[in-house]
C-alpha cells in the first residue's frame, strides 16, 4: 500500500505542476506531499532498502540550520536529504542549493525545458534553489536567507563540486576554497535578530561492497554575532575539516590502501588474504578514529574477503584459492584529473578517501612495512 500511495502521490504532484503551467491550478506544495515523493525516488536511489543513521541526536528540531556535506557520489544530495529527514523523525523536509546551470548545455536539459514542463521551475517547486558558481547574483543568496527567517532549513555543499577522485573534498578549476555557509548565517542574523541558527555537518559514508550508506550528523556550530569576514572565512573552513571528521571508514578502504601500500613499494606479486586479515585486524585495533563501519566490525575476516572479492571482480587484482595478486602497472596508473576514479581505478579512490585521516593512514602504511613482505 505504502508504495501505491507513493506513485499515486507523484503522478498527482506531477500532473498538478504540469496543470498550473496552464494557470488551470495554483502550484504543488513539496512538503504536503513529501512522504510519497520520497518513496518513489527511494526505488530508484536504493535508500528505501537501507540508510544508517548516527548522530541523530545533533540534528536541530526547534530551530533552521545550514546543513553541510561532503560531496562524492551522484546520489549524494538525495542520500543527505533523506538521512536528514529520517535523523529529525520526518519533521525537517529541508530545501536545497544546487548549481544553476544543472540543466544547461545537455541534451536532457533541452528536452527537459518546454512550454508545459521546465526542470529549473519543477525544482524549485521540490524546493531546490540554483545558484551561480562563478558569478552569484544577489537575488540567489537572497533565497536562502529567506529560508531561514521562515524557520526553514536547507542543505549544501561547501566543496561547490562532486568529488572525481574519492577525496573527501575537491577543488577543481577555478574553486578555491569552501562554499560560505557562514554568509548565510550572518544575513540570516542581521535579517532577524532573535534567530537563532546553525550549521550542522554531515557526511555521507559508502560502503561500495555492501551498497551501503551511513549518514553521520555532527554536533551544530555557531556563528558569533557581527562575525567579520575574516572570521565567517575562518569559520567555513573550520566547517569542512569537521565534516572531515565525521568520515566513517570501511574495511574495503582499508584493504585498498593496503594493496596500494605494497603495489608502491613493489614489495610482492601475491600476498595471502590470511596475511591482509592480520594487517586489517591490527589497523583497526590500534585506530582511535571513532567512526568505523559496524557492520565489517561484526566479522572482519569475510569483510576483507568480500572487499577482495569486489577488486577481483572490478580487474585490480587476482583472487584465487586465498592468494592475492596484484595488477600493479593498473594500480599505479595515474588518470586523467578529470576521470571519475571510481569506475577505472577503485583502490586508488577507495584509498584516497582515507588520505586527510592521518593516523590512519601512517597505521596502514607502519603494518605492511613492518611486515615479513618488507624483510
Amino acid at each position: 500500500m505504502k508504495t501505491l500511495h507513493g506513485w499515486y502521490t507523484f503522478f498527482t504532484y506531477l500532473f498538478r505542476y504540469l496543470f498550473s503551467k496552464l494557470k488551470l491550478v495554483s502550484p504543488p506544495l513539496v512538503d504536503e506531499n513529501c512522504e510519497g515523493l520520497l518513496h518513489v525516488l527511494g526505488h530508484f536511489t536504493k535508500w528505501n532498502r537501507y540508510i544508517r543513521i548516527r548522530g541523530a541526536e545533533n540534528v536541530p528540531l526547534d530551530h533552521p540550520a545550514v546543513f553541510c556535506a561532503n560531496h562524492v557520489m551522484l546520489g549524494d544530495p538525495l542520500y543527505v536529504y533523506k538521512g536528514i529527514y529520517d535523523a529529525s523523525n520526518t519533521q525537517i523536509k529541508c530545501r536545497a542549493m544546487t548549481r544553476d546551470d544543472f540543466f544547461k548545455g545537455s541534451k536532457l536539459g533541452s528536452l527537459l525545458k518546454t512550454r508545459l514542463f521546465d526542470a529549473d521551475d519543477f525544482m524549485l517547486t521540490l524546493g531546490i534553489h540554483g545558484i551561480s558558481r562563478g558569478n552569484v547574483t544577489m537575488p540567489q543568496m537572497k533565497a536562502f536567507v529567506g529560508i531561514l527567517v521562515k524557520g526553514d532549513s536547507f542543505l549544501m555543499f561547501p566543496g561547490r563540486t562532486r568529488s572525481r577522485s574519492g577525496m573527501f573534498f575537491e577543488y577543481r578549476g577555478d574553486v578555491t576554497e569552501p562554499g560560505g555557509a557562514a554568509f548565510f548565517l550572518g544575513m540570516a542574523q542581521r535579517k532577524k535578530k532573535d534567530i537563532t541558527v546553525s550549521v550542522v555537518p554531515v557526511s555521507r559514508n559508502y560502503n561500495p561492497v555492501r551498497d551501503h550508506t551511513c549518514m553521520i550528523h555532527g554536533e551544530e556550530v555557531f556563528l558569533p554575532p557581527k562575525a567579520g569576514k575574516e572570521e565567517q572565512r575562518a569559520f567555513d573552513f573550520s566547517v569542512v575539516e569537521k565534516i572531515a571528521e565525521l568520515a566513517e571508514i570501511c574495511v574495503p578502504q582499508v584493504v585498498a590502501a593496503l594493496i596500494y601500500t605494497v603495489c608502491v613499494h613493489h614489495l610482492s606479486d601475491s600476498i595471502s588474504d590470511s596475511l591482509i586479515k592480520e594487517w586489517v585486524k591490527k589497523v583497526r585495533a590500534d585506530s582511535t578514529h571513532p567512526y568505523w563501519d559496524e557492520e565489517d566490525d561484526v566479522d572482519l575476516n569475510a569483510a576483507v574477503e568480500m572487499s577482495l572479492s569486489f577488486l577481483h571482480e572490478r580487474g585490480m587484482l587476482d583472487y584465487t584459492n586465498g592468494v592475492v595478486s596484484p595488477f600493479t602497472d593498473k594500480i599505479l596508473t595515474v588518470p586523467e584529473p578529470e576521470v571519475r576514479l571510481m569506475k577505472i581505478n577503485p583502490i586508488q579512490f577507495l584509498t584516497n578517501q582515507l588520505l586527510h585521516l592521518a593516523e590512519v593512514t601512517n597505521d596502514i602504511q607502519d603494518v605492511v612495512l613492518s611486515s615479513e613482505l618488507n624483510k
